[in-house]
């Protein structure tokens, strides 16, 4: 738990905020308003919102954990009347957990797991990195190798696995004709801010179309809604207050094994709102750097616009030609990027020089 010291400070109490670095403090409490503020960075609310933010907590557990703390006991739902999307959602999460646990023994599987073990080492990621914090894993080439696995060991419906969005029906079959969405494919775990299992990414090892293949829009999961490393990455964006914005699993997995812990990526989807509102709960500063082909600078563009309607700070960071944040920190080390990162310009300059 986070200890912050509060002194009284006419009818309020201050201190130094525990979701930014700070000398000075400018985090405040109202006990007559019930409600914190910090004018550094911005983060506020009540209670409920404290807990949530800093113990990393859903709104129905922080409610739970404060329940315990001071002996209230808390309205029971009837049996009967569990709300049906929520238990559903419930088994949707439970399919993804017990799926990621069967890629990742795919993974570390001696033989079956072999081709996809050399070309993560390939890439130069450790096993810290992808084992511990991002769970990969490895689906089979087989047809129905995942779907038979979860209605075996995990005694789950072929009905619900569907919604999981983990198999596809076969066009033109009968309603049970079913195979596995991905198929001899690298597993990326997708998880939301609160490290729920909501989907998964995965990648062709080759030159097979598409490269990425992404889960379907399930209760979950919808695309857009979400940024992928954004669970590991929010602590880290409020001390530094930037969050670093680039494009793929391996640009922000590269950066967070090499410390640069602020970094989140939107994956294969052009920037939406959603996602800026999620960056600015947390900053209102943001580096993107996305690749220097015509494709990244379009998006490079149109991110900046999406950041600048919620209200937010842009620079930009153009690595030299060729290169992404992985190529880059892979090839020249993470020290190197910082210092490219210190020579990142604001949008509108960098967009003037450009044009110029």
């Amino acid at each position: 738990s986070t200890n912050i010291l509060l002194k009284k400070n006419g009818q309020n109490y201050k201190g130094l905020c525990p979701f930014h670095s700070e000398k000075t403090p400018s985090f405040t409490v109202s006990p007559e308003k019930q409600i914190y503020h910090c004018f550094g960075c911005g983060a506020g609310g009540n209670i409920f919102k404290f807990i949530m933010e800093i113990e990393d907590l859903s709104f129905i557990d922080a409610v739970k954990k404060l329940a315990s703390k001071y002996s209230i006991a808390l309205p029971t739902a009837n049996p009967n009347q569990i709300n049906a999307k929520s238990n559903e959602r419930e088994i949707l999460l439970s399919i993804n957990q017990k799926a990621q646990t069967y890629f990742t023994r795919l993974l570390k599987d001696e033989k079956l797991g072999l081709l996809a073990r050399n070309y993560l080492k390939s890439r130069g990621l450790n096993d810290e990195t992808l084992l511990n914090t991002y769970g990969i894993g490895w689906a089979a080439p087989e047809w129905k190798d995942t779907q038979n696995y979860l209605q075996r060991e995990g005694k789950f419906s072929q009905k619900n696995i569907l919604l999981a969005g983990l198999i596809k029906q076969k066009e033109g079959g009968k309603e049970n004709d079913c195979y596995d969405r991905f198929r001899g494919r690298i597993m990326f775990p997708f998880q939301d801010i609160h490290g729920n299992l909501i989907a998964f990414a995965g990648r062709v090892i080759g030159d097979i179309e598409p490269k990425y293949l992404n889960s379907p829009e399930t209760q979950l999961y919808i695309k857009g809604n979400h940024l992928f490393g954004l669970n590991q990455a929010k602590g880290s964006i409020r001390k530094q207050n930037r969050a670093l914005l680039v494009e793929g699993y391996f640009d922000q997995m590269r950066a967070y094994q090499h410390g640069i812990k602020n970094t989140v990526a939107t994956c294969g989807t052009a920037l939406t709102a959603a996602q800026a509102s999620l960056i600015k709960n947390h900053t209102k500063r943001v580096t993107l750097i996305f690749d220097s082909d015509s494709a990244g600078q379009a998006a490079t563009k149109k991110g900046f616009e999406v950041l600048l309607e919620q209200g937010l700070s842009v620079d930009i960071l153009s690595l030299p030609s060729g290169h992404d944040p992985d190529s880059f920190i892979h090839q020249f080390g993470p020290e190197k990027f910082l210092e490219e990162l210190k020579n990142s310009k604001p949008f509108i300059e960098s967009y003037i020089l450009e044009t110029v």
